[in-house]
């Protein structure tokens, strides 16, 4: 009962349903951002908020999914459990975790430049272009997240194309 459970909740539905719940908030964060950056400078501190919490949404679920492989084995799944379609699942979790992770690094770089003192680097003038960076980056993290998905759906068809441009 223990496995089935964890194996549900590590398994690729609990992880498109994730990756769908993150991407309503994605989107939710580009309709919210988009009328304030009219005027950076009189909704700085919710422009600030938005790009922190989004930032900080994908470095936890990127660094979790990357890290699914070595979770399955921490959860004694592994080796009882692995399958080629679980491994097929880890390697796309690993690779659309670190790109969820640097996006989420680079989100979160946009709004630290911003709150950096002007003793240390003066970024009035670039406040606009950092936060339409950050939106540029929420954007490309909903397209990586859907495509994530797509790939959980067929995680064997992703490693059939990729054994073929290997051989």
């Amino acid at each position: 009962m223990r496995e089935r459970i964890l194996l549900a909740l590590t398994g690729r539905v609990s992880l498109s349903l994730m990756n769908l719940l993150i991407i309503v908030s994605g989107v939710s964060c580009l309709m919210e951002m988009l009328p304030l950056l009219a005027n950076v400078s009189n909704d700085i501190t919710q422009l600030e908020n938005i790009t922190e919490g989004y930032g900080t949404i994908l470095i936890a679920y990127g660094v979790a999914t990357e890290e699914r492989a070595t979770l399955m084995e921490f959860l004694r799944l592994y080796p009882g459990h692995r399958t080629p379609a679980q491994e097929a699942t880890d390697h796309v979790c690993h690779h659309y975790g670190l790109c969820l992770l640097l996006l989420g690094l680079f989100v979160e770089l946009c709004e630290e430049l911003v709150k950096l003192p002007d003793s240390i680097m003066n970024t009035h003038s670039i406040e606009s272009l950092m936060f339409w960076v950050a939106v540029i980056l929420i954007a490309l993290s909903t397209w990586t997240l859907l495509r994530f998905s797509w790939l959980m759906a067929f995680p064997r068809r992703h490693m059939s194309a990729r054994a073929g441009r290997v051989a």
